[in-house]
């Protein structure tokens, strides 16, 4: 799960099927995303839930929906 955070961060959970999950709390920055994309790209299957929290910004969404775009094989699903 994608959380965008305030002050242009984001957070990202990410699952795997053994139950364990890893959390990364990054600068929304364009390259730290792309590379933080390329490597959920690399799981099975991967889905990507990205949810604003109410101090996050619409540029920081439009950024990582623009990321995933660009990308083409991630899954995503927008949660509000």
């Amino acid at each position: 799960m994608n959380e965008l955070l305030d002050n242009d961060r984001i957070g990202l959970w990410q699952f795997r099927a053994g139950g364990d999950a890893d959390y990364v709390e990054t600068y929304c920055a364009m390259p730290k995303l792309r590379s933080i994309l390329r490597r959920v790209a690399l799981a099975a299957n991967p889905v990507l839930i990205i949810q604003p929290t109410a101090q996050s910004r619409i540029k920081n969404l439009v950024a990582v929906v623009d990321a995933l775009q660009l990308n083409g094989w991630i899954t995503y699903m927008l949660v509000f």
